[in-house]
């Protein structure tokens, strides 16, 4: 994959494969491996540990849209990474529904979140809890 080293497959929940790099737990490693990739246009994006994905109190999530294919959710987080929302997922609704979310925006910033989704072309709807 574009000369990048430790690269393995893995099956996510949502029923995709993903190409997974393990070590990129800090800040500055995932920035890193964000900038090399945009060097090479492979969008990148990174999913928080499991235990991580659930919004405490206080955060809601973005949703940047519901897609019939997973394929298009999977091209729609790619377009996201690379302008600056790195950190999402996607899940899986059903057969034939995907959403693209980006979870842990604290809710008093929802309307700027928002109005920064639009200048980059996307509209997002939120959902709490």
């Amino acid at each position: 994959m574009k000369g990048f080293k430790g690269v393995q497959l893995e099956i996510d929940s949502c029923d995709d494969i993903e190409l997974a790099v393990s070590g990129a737990d800090s800040p500055a490693l995932r920035l890193a491996l964000a900038k090399e990739a945009d060097r090479v246009a492979v969008p990148v994006s990174f999913e928080s540990q499991d235990e991580q994905k659930h919004n405490r109190p206080g955060e809601a999530t973005a949703v940047f849209g519901t897609l019939p294919t997973l394929k298009r959710a999977s091209t729609l987080q790619g377009a996201i990474a690379v302008k600056g929302w790195r950190e999402s997922d996607i899940v899986r609704l059903s057969l034939h529904s995907w959403k693209v979310i980006v979870a842990h925006v604290p809710s008093g910033a929802k309307a700027s979140f928002a109005a920064e989704a639009r200048r980059a072309g996307y509209k997002v709807t939120f959902e709490s809890g």
